[in-house]
């Protein structure tokens, strides 16, 4: 029993040993040199795969020393042919000295020879047409490869899966035999593609001249080429691939050739010492971001770029941020220049562009803030929006005839701009087109505009008269405002709107005629226009916003229209220079502030059809006297005539103590200030929240409604029993003049 069960016992131990020993070869054959080469049979079936030995993750170093694979072998009478290195056939093998590669061999496997670090020179025959990933990863001790019988154009078609499937990776030099290092490379007629990673690595081509049937440079096709200075690349040449000359640190000039079409991304990164560009491609695609142009990495680098003669377009984003960039030529050939083409080219001193440019992009030569003068050609039919924002040195411009359209911020912040001349074609002038333009001392606007767009001449500090020219029908928000030195302002009978503090902070304009078109005038539209002095609003317009004519100090003499129907919101607030003014009857709310700070105004008549008073809104009139409050009002904001300190008298004709806010009569004197209430409420008001506190008598003055065949041009008279004229009523008898000549006599008990 014992004996039995220890047969079994070694018995189960042999198959668990041999179960575990998995074999990554089909055939073993020894070669000529004495040495065991392990191979698969390939799908074909008549065509080998050099292998290891065992397929076990931990199973490598199988070859040593001199490794010679045939290319054929005989193996049970059948000759098979040795097609391919198999992924992993020689991984870690760092024993092996040498490996010739039979011209049989079309591929070479993943990790081939990864970490074989004591070859240090690998021929890779004609046949090969792919290495696939990592194939050379760690062979750190190659210095040579070898290409027989100077076959180029068979290198050039290898499909090469990443860099380091490539073994110039770490060899660094390319040779035709033994003993000659190729160092002028000439692609061969025969070759149309240089694939990826072709060249990656040759350290010493001092050049490299391209047929002209190549159509297609490949992804880091010549990466870390650092012994090449200069590259003229053929004209065939239509896509230049991503990285395709990166880490080129030698390479000073490049010449684009006239036909490419298309680049990859970063094409020429890390080439810190190219500082020439000649541009020939003629009609490259425009680039979709910063990135994407192949000088953008190298883009502080570059000092001279030319274009060439036959250029019809600059692509997008081409010159992008080139802060070296001083002078720049555009051929006569050239028809459109993108957007962005020389976006913050700060060092850019002078541009010539040639006669046939029609189309000038969108931040053409935005911030190119040191740019003195620009001649536009007569070709020029469109400039984009921003084209010469913030060129800050720019002096003066001329605008070409075909031009129609002035786009958004086209000249904004052309600090220096002292004269522009707008072709009389010019329709639209958009948003921003000319502001902070503070030289800018005149402007012509030509009577076919339209529109003139937002802040279009803002901050125009230097700018003295501007004529709105027929054609415009909206003064858009912001359009003259912060102009300081502007005095006048001739405003075409077609406007409806003039916007949202168009004249803003307008400090030295002193003539405002506004025509009976305007419908309605914007919130600050004068906001600040300390000179002016007489405003008179036609009864066109039905709607002031806030703020309208806030800080008009010297301001004295107002007419309002007869069709508003409420004084909005600081609409004269701070016009301490305003020493009366007329509300008309139209006006059924007075905005909070609306006339705060007014300190000249003495005294103040609100219309029957007045129904609410907003908060503050005559507070602080230092010299109001005297006010008058119609039969409809029914509310008094907060603080609405607090601090009328000189307050005397108040005669109001509601019948209802109209309901009021907190401190409305705050710092005026109350037990010196006389309250005229209709017959019959006085104890009502003497029981009304703070209107209780005045000195409150009868008001026997007839309430006399303003009547049509007054004539408001004609100032009435008012005299006492004994016919002297007098400025206000008093006790007893006073006897009216009418303007038509008739009487009447009115009671004051």
């Amino acid at each position: 029993m014992i004996m039995q069960y220890k047969l079994r016992l070694l018995l189960l131990l042999l198959i668990n040993t041999f179960s575990v020993v998995s074999y990554a070869h089909d055939i073993e054959v020894i070669n000529s040199e004495g040495k065991v080469i392990y191979y698969n049979y390939n799908n074909d079936g008549s065509s080998l795969s050099v292998t290891k030995k065992s397929s076990s993750k931990d199973s490598y170093g199988d070859y040593s020393g001199k490794v010679v694979i045939p290319e054929e072998v005989t193996y049970e009478g059948k000759t098979y042919s040795v097609t391919c290195i198999g992924d992993s056939a020689f991984y870690n093998c760092n024993n092996i000295t040498s490996v010739t590669i039979p011209a049989s061999v079309v591929s070479i496997g993943y990790y081939a020879f990864y970490g074989c670090s004591g070859i240090a020179s690998i021929t890779i025959p004609s046949n090969v047409t792919n290495i696939e990933l990592y194939a050379f990863y760690g062979c750190s001790g190659l210095e040579k490869v070898i290409i027989p019988d100077m076959e180029i154009k068979n290198w050039c078609s290898i499909d090469f899966s990443n860099a380091v499937s490539n073994p110039l990776f770490y060899a660094h030099h390319l040779y035709s035999d033994e003993n000659t290092e190729i160092k002028e490379l000439i692609i061969p007629d025969e070759v149309n593609s240089l694939g990826d990673y072709v060249f990656y690595g040759c350290r010493d081509f001092s050049s490299v001249v391209f047929s002209d049937k190549v159509t297609n440079i490949g992804k880091y096709a010549f990466a870390y080429c650092s012994g090449l200075t200069s590259l003229n690349i053929g004209d065939s040449v239509k896509y230049i691939g991503e990285n395709a000359f990166c880490g080129c640190s030698g390479l000073k000039s490049v010449t684009i050739p006239v036909g490419v079409k298309s680049f990859g991304y970063c094409v020429f990164q890390d080439c810190n010492s190219l500082t020439s560009i000649i541009w020939n491609a003629e009609e490259c695609y425009d680039f979709y971001s910063p990135d994407y142009s192949p000088f953008y990495t190298v883009k502080n680098k570059i000092k001279d770029f030319s274009i060439g003669d036959k250029v019809k377009s600059i692509p997008s984003y081409l010159c992008y941020e080139m802060f070296n960039l001083e002078s720049a030529t555009i051929s006569n050939s050239v028809v459109k220049i993108g957007d962005n083409a020389f976006k913050s080219c700060r060092s850019l001193t002078s541009v010539t562009i040639g006669n046939s440019v029609t189309t000038i992009g969108g931040n053409a030569f935005y911030e190119c803030s040191k740019l003195k003068s620009v001649n536009l050609p007569n070709s020029v039919e469109s400039i984009g929006d921003y084209a010469f924002y913030y060129c800050k040195e720019l002096e003066s411009i001329n605008i070409p005839d075909k031009v129609t359209n002035i786009g958004t911020a086209t000249f904004k912040y052309c600090d220096n701009l002292t004269s522009v001349s707008i072709p009389s074609g010019v329709t639209s002038i958009g948003d921003h087109a000319f502001y902070y333009c503070k030289e800018l001392e005149s402007i012509n606007i030509p009577d076919k505009v339209t529109n003139i767009g937002i802040a279009a001449f803002q901050y125009c500090e230097k700018l003295v008269s501007v004529v709105i020219p027929n054609e415009v029908t909206s003064i858009s928000d912001y359009v003259f405002a912060y102009c300081g030195s502007l005095k006048s302002v001739v405003i075409s009978d077609n406007v409806k709107n003039i916007g949202s503090n168009a004249f803003y902070d307008c400090r030295n304009l002193r003539s405002l005629d506004i025509p009976n078109s305007v419908v309605s005038i914007g919130s600050s539209a004068f906001y600040g226009c300390q000179s002016v002095e007489a405003v008179f609003i036609p009864n066109s317009v039905t709607n002031i916003e806030s703020s309208a004519f806030e800080n008009c100090s010297g301001l004295t003499n107002v007419k309002l229209s007869e069709n508003i129907s409420s004084i909005s919101d600081y609409m004269f607030g701070y016009c301490i220079a305003l020493k009366s003014i007329t509300i008309p009857n139209s006006v059924k709310h007075i905005g909070s502030n609306a006339f705060n700070a007014c300190f000249a105004l003495t005294t103040i008549s609100i219309p029957d059809s007045v129904k609410t008073i907003g908060s503050n809104a005559f507070d602080c009139c230092h010299s109001l006297k005297s006010v008058t409050f119609g039969n409809g009002i029914t509310t008094i904001g907060a603080g609405a005539f607090e601090w009328c300190d000189q307050m005397e008298k108040m005669i109001t004709y509601t019948t209802i103590p109209p309901t009021c806010g907190s401190n409305v009569w705050n710092r005026v004197e109350k037990d010196k200030c006389t309250l005229f209430v209709p017959e019959g409420t006085m104890d009502d008001y003497k029981n009304a929240d703070q209107w209780k506190d005045f000195i409150i008598l009868n008001n026997n003055i007839t309430h006399i409604e303003q009547t049509r065949s007054v004539q408001p041009s004609m100032p009435l008279k008012l005299y006492n029993i004994n016919g002297y004229e007098q400025n206000d009523f008093s006790r007893g008898i006073n006897i009216i003049k009418m303007c038509n000549g008739s009487t009447k006599k009115i009671v004051v008990k």
